[in-house]
C-alpha cells in the first residue's frame, strides 16, 4: 500500500505526523484483552481538530508498526474501540474516497489480523450509514463489528 500512495517504508515523524500522534485519536491500551490481543482505541472526536487525514493515518500506521513487533501480537491479532462518541455526519463528509481506501488498504497490509471492531456511543443518526456499511461487508466482516455498544457493555463481550 505504501507504494501505491507514495508513502516511505521507513516512515518520518515530520511536523504533521507529529501533531495527530499528539492529537490523542489513536492510542493502545496497556496489557491486553482477555484473549491476549491487543486493544487499539479510535476516538472520532479528534477529527473535529483535524484536517489532515492523511497523517492521523500515517500516526496509526506507526502505532501499528510499533505493536506488531511483538509476535504475540501477529498471532492472537488486534482489536479496536473505536470511540464514535461526538461524531457527526459533516466530519464523516471530511472522508474522501482515497482517504477510506488508503485507510482499508493499510489496515489489510499489516501482519496482524483485525479481530473484532467495536463501534461504541454511535450517535443515532449515524446509524442509518453504519447499517448501509455493515451491508456492504461479507459475513465474516459482519460478524468481527459491533456496532452501537455502549462502554458500560463493552466488558460484557468476550472480543
Amino acid at each position: 500500500f505504501r507504494d501505491r500512495y507514495g508513502w516511505a517504508y521507513r516512515l518520518d515523524v515530520d511536523d504533521r505526523v507529529a501533531k495527530a500522534l499528539r492529537s490523542d485519536m489513536h492510542w493502545v491500551l496497556p496489557g491486553t484483552d482477555r484473549r491476549g490481543r491487543r486493544v487499539v482505541v479510535y476516538n472520532a472526536r479528534a477529527l473535529r481538530q483535524s484536517k489532515d487525514l492523511e497523517a492521523l493515518q500515517k500516526s496509526l500506521c506507526l502505532l501499528l508498526e510499533r505493536i506488531t513487533r511483538d509476535e504475540e501480537t501477529v498471532r492472537r491479532g488486534v482489536v479496536v474501540v473505536a470511540d464514535c462518541s461526538g461524531y457527526s455526519l459533516s466530519m464523516l463528509r471530511k472522508l474522501s474516497v482515497v482517504d477510506a481506501r488508503r485507510g482499508s488498504d493499510m489496515v489489510g497490509d499489516f501482519p496482524c489480523r483485525l479481530r473484532m471492531i467495536y463501534a461504541v456511543n454511535l450517535p443515532t443518526l449515524l446509524s442509518p450509514v453504519a447499517s448501509f456499511i455493515r451491508a456492504c461487508l461479507s459475513k465474516r466482516q459482519k460478524d468481527r463489528l459491533r456496532v452501537n455498544v455502549s462502554l458500560s457493555k463493552l466488558a460484557d463481550f468476550d472480543p
